[in-house]
Protein backbone atom coordinates (compact mmCIF):
# COMPACT_ATOMS: atom_id res chain seq x y z
CA UNK A 1 0.00 0.00 0.00
CA UNK A 2 2.93 2.56 1.17
CA UNK A 3 4.89 1.26 -1.77
CA UNK A 4 1.63 2.20 -4.11
CA UNK A 5 1.02 5.87 -3.16
CA UNK A 6 5.44 6.58 -3.17
CA UNK A 7 4.96 5.44 -6.18
CA UNK A 8 1.83 7.33 -7.92
CA UNK A 9 4.29 10.44 -6.12
CA UNK A 10 7.74 9.18 -7.94
CA UNK A 11 5.54 9.05 -11.59
CA UNK A 12 4.50 12.93 -10.44
CA UNK A 13 8.21 13.57 -9.49
CA UNK A 14 9.54 11.62 -12.54
CA UNK A 15 7.29 13.16 -15.00
CA UNK A 16 7.63 16.48 -14.43
CA UNK A 17 11.98 16.06 -14.19
CA UNK A 18 11.86 14.28 -17.38
CA UNK A 19 12.99 11.17 -16.15
CA UNK A 20 11.20 8.79 -18.13
CA UNK A 21 12.96 5.58 -17.42
CA UNK A 22 12.42 6.11 -13.30
CA UNK A 23 8.34 7.13 -14.29
CA UNK A 24 8.00 3.62 -16.14
CA UNK A 25 9.25 1.96 -13.08
CA UNK A 26 6.92 3.76 -10.48
CA UNK A 27 4.31 2.82 -13.21
CA UNK A 28 4.58 -0.98 -12.75
CA UNK A 29 5.11 -0.41 -8.76
CA UNK A 30 1.69 1.12 -9.13
CA UNK A 31 0.62 -1.98 -11.05
CA UNK A 32 2.30 -4.37 -8.57
CA UNK A 33 1.06 -2.86 -5.50
CA UNK A 34 -2.84 -2.37 -7.14
CA UNK A 35 -2.87 -6.14 -8.22
CA UNK A 36 -0.32 -8.08 -6.67
CA UNK A 37 -1.49 -6.60 -3.10
CA UNK A 38 -4.74 -8.46 -3.01
CA UNK A 39 -3.29 -11.96 -4.33
CA UNK A 40 -0.67 -11.36 -1.45
CA UNK A 41 -3.05 -10.87 0.86
CA UNK A 42 -5.64 -13.97 -0.23
CA UNK A 43 -2.70 -16.23 -0.81
CA UNK A 44 -1.30 -15.86 3.38
CA UNK A 45 -4.37 -15.66 4.79
CA UNK A 46 -4.99 -19.01 3.83
CA UNK A 47 -1.76 -20.15 4.59
CA UNK A 48 -2.10 -19.07 8.17
CA UNK A 49 -5.34 -20.72 8.17
CA UNK A 50 -3.76 -23.74 6.95
CA UNK A 51 -1.25 -23.09 9.86
CA UNK A 52 -3.43 -22.49 12.68
CA UNK A 53 -5.89 -26.28 11.66
CA UNK A 54 -2.66 -27.97 11.19
CA UNK A 55 -0.81 -26.59 14.87
CA UNK A 56 -4.32 -27.66 16.22
CA UNK A 57 -4.24 -31.53 15.14
CA UNK A 58 -0.57 -31.72 15.17
CA UNK A 59 0.23 -29.93 18.86
CA UNK A 60 -2.88 -30.06 20.77
CA UNK A 61 -4.19 -33.47 19.56
CA UNK A 62 -8.00 -31.87 18.49
CA UNK A 63 -9.77 -34.63 16.29
CA UNK A 64 -13.20 -33.12 16.37
CA UNK A 65 -14.18 -30.73 13.78
CA UNK A 66 -15.83 -28.53 16.83
CA UNK A 67 -12.48 -28.32 18.86
CA UNK A 68 -10.44 -27.84 15.79
CA UNK A 69 -12.77 -24.78 14.16
CA UNK A 70 -12.53 -23.04 18.00
CA UNK A 71 -8.84 -23.11 18.29
CA UNK A 72 -8.40 -21.95 14.96
CA UNK A 73 -11.16 -19.07 15.19
CA UNK A 74 -13.31 -20.81 11.98
CA UNK A 75 -16.78 -21.43 11.41
CA UNK A 76 -16.87 -25.42 11.62
CA UNK A 77 -17.94 -26.04 7.81
CA UNK A 78 -14.73 -24.00 6.65
CA UNK A 79 -12.51 -26.20 9.44
CA UNK A 80 -13.98 -28.73 7.80
CA UNK A 81 -13.37 -27.82 4.44
CA UNK A 82 -9.56 -26.85 5.48
CA UNK A 83 -9.00 -30.14 6.70
CA UNK A 84 -10.69 -31.98 3.76
CA UNK A 85 -7.96 -30.06 1.53
CA UNK A 86 -5.17 -30.37 4.03
CA UNK A 87 -5.93 -34.14 3.54
CA UNK A 88 -6.23 -34.06 -0.39
CA UNK A 89 -3.05 -31.55 -0.76
CA UNK A 90 -1.24 -34.65 1.40
CA UNK A 91 -0.61 -32.48 4.71
CA UNK A 92 -2.20 -34.35 6.49
CA UNK A 93 -1.49 -37.47 4.99
CA UNK A 94 -1.60 -40.18 7.97
CA UNK A 95 -5.40 -38.76 8.84
CA UNK A 96 -8.45 -39.63 7.76
CA UNK A 97 -12.01 -37.48 8.48
CA UNK A 98 -15.07 -39.90 9.69
CA UNK A 99 -18.06 -38.38 11.06
CA UNK A 100 -16.64 -35.06 11.75
CA UNK A 101 -13.46 -36.43 13.78
CA UNK A 102 -10.08 -36.75 12.90
CA UNK A 103 -8.97 -40.90 12.55
CA UNK A 104 -4.99 -41.48 12.45
CA UNK A 105 -4.22 -44.10 9.96
CA UNK A 106 -1.38 -46.56 10.48
CA UNK A 107 1.56 -45.57 9.02
CA UNK A 108 3.27 -47.47 6.01
CA UNK A 109 6.32 -47.98 8.65
CA UNK A 110 3.70 -49.55 11.37
CA UNK A 111 1.92 -52.01 8.39
CA UNK A 112 5.08 -53.08 7.14
CA UNK A 113 6.31 -53.75 10.43
CA UNK A 114 3.02 -56.01 11.57
CA UNK A 115 3.70 -57.69 8.16
CA UNK A 116 6.57 -58.58 8.22
CA UNK A 117 6.88 -59.79 11.49
CA UNK A 118 9.77 -62.72 11.90
CA UNK A 119 10.48 -64.73 14.90
CA UNK A 120 13.83 -62.91 16.40
CA UNK A 121 15.49 -66.66 17.28
CA UNK A 122 14.76 -68.81 14.08
CA UNK A 123 13.36 -65.90 11.29
CA UNK A 124 10.11 -68.20 10.62
CA UNK A 125 7.56 -65.40 9.46
CA UNK A 126 4.86 -64.92 12.21
CA UNK A 127 0.86 -63.60 11.76
CA UNK A 128 -0.36 -61.08 13.56
CA UNK A 129 -1.35 -61.86 17.00
CA UNK A 130 1.02 -64.66 17.77
CA UNK A 131 2.75 -64.93 20.87
CA UNK A 132 4.42 -68.22 20.40
CA UNK A 133 6.80 -69.28 17.32
CA UNK A 134 5.21 -72.19 15.82
CA UNK A 135 8.99 -73.37 14.45
CA UNK A 136 10.99 -72.98 17.55
CA UNK A 137 8.51 -72.48 20.06
CA UNK A 138 9.91 -69.35 21.58
CA UNK A 139 7.74 -66.78 22.90
CA UNK A 140 7.66 -63.35 20.74
CA UNK A 141 6.88 -59.71 21.66
CA UNK A 142 3.60 -58.32 20.58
Amino acid sequence: MIAGVLSIIGIIMFATNKQYVLMGICIALVAHAFYGGPLYFVTFAQTGVYLRVIRAIEEYNLTSIEDISKYAMLKPDVAEGTVKNLIDRGYLNSYMLENGRLVLLESKFEAQARENKKCEYCGTKLDAGVTVCPSCGAAVDK
